[in-house]
């Protein structure tokens, strides 16, 4: 399932973005794994609405049953042009932040929240689309396939809070 991200840049500003359309250089350009997660980024980039993507493919490296416990995941993806951030929620999760009023259905989009049924996945791999940046001849899959990349994943099981890094050389 493909999810796109949103972008941190200077002030915390998320933009939630959907759809596909032209896919060029598709090649891997990025492969490592942290403790917990392995990442590969394709080169293929996706053009919408006159913007461009990207995306990362994230693989959790611990046993498949550890997903049914999972109540969220926060991906992002930073480079030198900028961060970008994807709140992936179990809808088991959503369910219990709206019954406590710590959750606004009406600004879900805006503040970067996805829900996918985290806890029911056959497979432990997530999708995870992001906006291409760019700044002058240079965009977001050069500065990655460069080494100069950051990815941090932090996510909750039962109550309990995981970090993973993942950085380029």
């Amino acid at each position: 399932m493909r999810r796109r991200g949103s972008t941190l840049l200077g002030s915390l500003m998320l933009v939630l973005v959907a759809g596909c359309a032209e896919e060029t250089r598709t090649d891997t350009i990025f492969q490592a794994a942290g403790e917990s997660w392995e990442a590969t980024v394709y080169g293929a980039v996706v053009a919408e609405d006159k913007l461009d993507y990207f995306s990362i493919e994230y693989t959790y490296l611990g046993e498949p049953d550890d997903l049914e416990r999972f109540d969220r995941i926060v991906f992002a993806q930073g480079t030198s042009l900028g961060t970008q951030v994807v709140n992936l929620y179990d809808p088991t999760y959503k369910k219990r932040r709206i019954e406590e009023g710590r959750y606004d259905v009406a600004n879900e989009d805006e503040n970067g929240i996805l829900v996918e049924d985290i806890r029911n996945k056959e497979l432990p791999t997530f999708v995870i689309d992001y906006r291409l940046q760019e700044s002058g001849e240079m965009n977001t899959l050069d500065y990655i396939e460069m080494g100069d990349v950051s990815l941090q994943l932090v996510w909750e099981a039962e109550g309990e809070r995981y970090e993973d890094t993942i950085r380029g050389q």
